[in-house]
């Protein structure tokens, strides 16, 4: 199987997955998790913080993934989707829950073991795609990904007011996408992986981060992206959190949590990601990460800072404008930096930070929010992302250009 044909099977497989499971998995993560803690088992913010903590645990053992995966000599597509396959019974579990706790636990497992597989699915990318078009094959899959998961939240935000006594139903989408997920994910080429899998020699679980010590580019983007994390990952998190709680005084409909939390933002996302994805082709990276964090730190402030629907509805789309590059940016970025055959573990690394941040903003952003309100709790996201940028400066210097 040459090149070409990798790259076509890859694309139409990622597609498919895209379609038919990725935007319900896009819904449920970014809102209806959130949404059905707090309007149907009135869950406390501490239960909330480790559901939404959860999502991101996982990102800490990507490194394991990725080292089990070597070992193990599986192709990484192939270790994703047995971790799709297991999640999904957790998904189950919590799908029948009664209670908040096992409704928490069972998603809360779910979303730790689907956080461990972008760097195996980075690495997929890194084999099967070639290099010059990495980023728009990438963006056109998260075009379709998001298109789905508009099509979805609305779906479901008008079951969920026209069938309010039904809602649970809703739940059970999320074990059948992850087995859809894993499905596709096991007919991916595997040739190309597992002969870049086969160049690196057996090394200690903890290897991955020795990158940190050999590459100081590395370590001081991996800060870069510690920063602009903890902004926009606690904006972005507690979103539904601010525009659902009546103390607030924001206590919108589910029809209009979903258009602001998901619809406007994943709209706008989906119809300039490709653009995003072809400046990623061709730009260097840490110029165009300054761009971005430009138009992330302006949403953040307003969105929390508006206070009219309208200007809310305008932060929506400037964050989904941001998302529109941050997500090809996150998921792409290492195979800039890292040597060909170590891109999974680059990713390992960077999501375990991910993680980190990941588990620390929920707790922080209910701080700011609740206690300090949401002007502190903008301005405060606003000046992590400014940080960002200027640790970015000293990277700016000696970048490569893109290779084509």
């Amino acid at each position: 199987m040459d090149q070409q044909d990798t790259q076509q099977r890859t694309f139409q497989w990622e597609l498919r997955r895209a379609l038919c499971s990725g935007g319900i998995i896009e819904a449920f993560s970014t809102t209806y998790v959130l949404y059905f803690l707090e309007s149907h088992f009135h869950a406390s913010d501490t239960l909330k913080s480790s559901v939404l903590s959860a999502q991101r645990g996982g990102l800490l053992l990507g490194f394991l993934a990725v080292a089990l995966a070597q070992r193990a000599h599986h192709a990484p597509s192939r270790m994703a989707a047995w971790i799709f396959f297991v999640a999904s019974i957790f998904l189950a579990i919590g799908a029948s829950a009664s209670t908040a706790m096992v409704f928490a636990l069972g998603f809360g497992m779910a979303f730790c073991l689907w956080s461990c597989t972008p760097p195996l699915v980075t690495q997929v990318l890194r084999a099967n795609y070639p290099s010059a078009r990495r980023g728009r094959l990438f963006s056109s899959i998260a075009i379709v990904r998001g298109l789905a998961a508009v099509a979805v939240a609305q779906l479901i935000g008008q079951w969920l007011e026209i069938k309010a006594g039904h809602a649970e139903l809703a739940l059970w989408l999320m074990p059948l996408a992850f087995v859809i997920s894993g499905a596709f994910l096991w007919q991916v080429p595997t040739h190309r992986q597992l002969d870049s899998m086969s160049r690196v020699p057996r090394r200690s679980y903890w290897a991955a981060f020795s990158w940190l010590k050999r590459d100081r580019r590395f370590a001081l983007a991996i800060v870069c992206w510690m920063f602009v994390g903890m902004g926009m990952l606690m904006s972005g998190s507690l979103l539904v959190e601010y525009i659902n709680n009546p103390d607030y005084g924001l206590d919108y409909s589910p029809g209009t949590i979903a258009l602001i939390s998901v619809a406007i933002p994943t709209t706008v996302q989906l119809t300039t990601t490709y653009f995003w994805g072809g400046l990623f082709d061709r730009i260097r990276f840490f110029r165009l990460r300054l761009v971005l964090n430009t138009v992330g730190s302006i949403a953040i402030l307003v969105l929390y800072l508006s206070p009219s629907l309208w200007g809310i509805c305008l932060g929506a789309a400037l964050l989904g404008l941001f998302r529109g590059g941050g997500n090809i940016m996150w998921n792409l970025w290492v195979t800039k930096l890292a040597p060909e055959d170590h891109v999974g573990e680059y990713m390992s690394v960077h999501t375990f930070f991910t993680g980190i941040r990941g588990i620390l903003t929920p707790w922080l952003g209910f701080y700011l929010l609740s206690s300090h309100g949401p002007a502190a709790f903008a301005w405060t996201g606003f000046a992590f992302v400014t940080l960002s940028s200027i640790t970015v400066i000293p990277l700016l210097r000696g970048e490569r250009p893109p290779q084509h």
